[in-house]
């Protein structure tokens, strides 16, 4: 019996398309906060995640919390079980706002320079 290789974007020499988050999104409108979150106790739970956010890191919730709604509405209809919604959000968000110089608060840049 001979079994056949099933043709992959690789063996046709054709790239597969990466999931990206484009880190543009900040400057994006805002979605509507009913839609972003399904009912008070998710609400709840993404709240309890963007204040352990600003406690973890240098930067304000006015920073947060766009940044932390436009990745939550990048990511909302890919999943497949929202219960973990909060932990990839906040880890992209942590990641979009990290302080290795791709984007540094204020108060972190002003101190550092003297």
């Amino acid at each position: 019996m001979k079994y056949h290789r099933r043709s992959t974007a690789a063996t046709l020499g054709v790239a597969r398309p990466r999931l990206r988050f484009r880190q543009s999104t900040v400057t994006r409108r805002r979605p509507a906060p009913d839609v972003l979150y399904g009912d008070a106790a998710e609400r709840g739970k993404h709240q309890r995640c963007i204040q352990a956010l600003a406690e973890s890191t240098a930067w304000p919730l006015l920073v947060i919390v766009p940044v932390y709604e436009m990745v939550l509405a990048e990511m909302r209809p890919l999943a497949r079980i929202t219960e973990y919604l909060p932990i990839f959000v906040s880890r992209r968000v942590r990641h979009l706002l990290r302080p290795d110089g791709a984007a540094v608060p204020l108060q972190a840049s002003s101190s550092s320079s003297g």
